[in-house]
């Protein structure tokens, strides 16, 4: 007797629990996204100096939303930027740019019928390329925790701007490593399917 109803008490709270997870997601939605972005990169020892540390980039994203009492979206990106020149002192250039690919998760909370706030929490893969007119160059790969907030709005049922803020920590050693940080300001566009 016991069994029995320690099985039927199992089976109303797994009903239950399988009625609030139907109702909390709703729908899900994949979508393909582009983002171009202005980049400040922190870097130490001058280097900003003979380096330039502003870049325009351009990102690749492609993820899900998924409609819930929070909507979140989960998405990989790619991201590239253009390569940036800096001469100095008359006589020295360099050039330098960089690629980043990882993952983003987002909340959004909706401010109206039209636009939302969200949080962003991520994690990419950094490489940064840089080379002079003495035939140096230096490479620097970084892992990067990525933190941001935003503003979408919802031009059309499958359209929608965004514009964020976002902030990369990377794993800086101070002996071996040059770029400390990063800070992002994008603005792109989002297609769902």
């Amino acid at each position: 007797m016991k069994k029995l109803l320690f099985f039927v008490f199992l089976s109303l709270v797994c009903q239950q629990a399988k009625a609030e997870n139907t109702s909390l997601i709703q729908e899900s939605k994949p979508f393909l996204g582009f983002e171009l972005s202005s980049n400040s990169v922190g870097m130490t020892d001058g280097l900003d100096q003979d380096v330039e540390d502003s870049f325009s980039s351009v990102a690749v994203l492609l993820g899900t939303k998924i409609q819930a009492k929070t909507p979140l979206s989960f998405a990989l990106f790619y991201q590239k930027s253009a390569k940036e020149e800096k001469s100095s002192y008359g006589w020295y250039s360099s050039e330098a740019d960089f690629y980043a690919f990882g993952v983003d998760a987002s909340a959004y909370f909706p401010v109206n019928k039209k636009t939302d706030l969200f949080g962003t929490l991520g994690l990419g893969r950094y490489e940064f390329s840089v080379s002079d007119n003495f035939n140096r160059s230096l490479e620097e790969e970084h892992i990067g925790a990525r933190f941001g907030i935003g503003l979408e709005y919802k031009m059309a049922e499958n359209l929608a701007l965004n514009g964020s803020l976002r902030y990369v920590k990377f794993d800086y050693d101070s002996k071996t490593d040059y770029i400390e940080d990063m800070t992002e300001f994008g603005i792109g566009i989002k297609m769902s399917f």
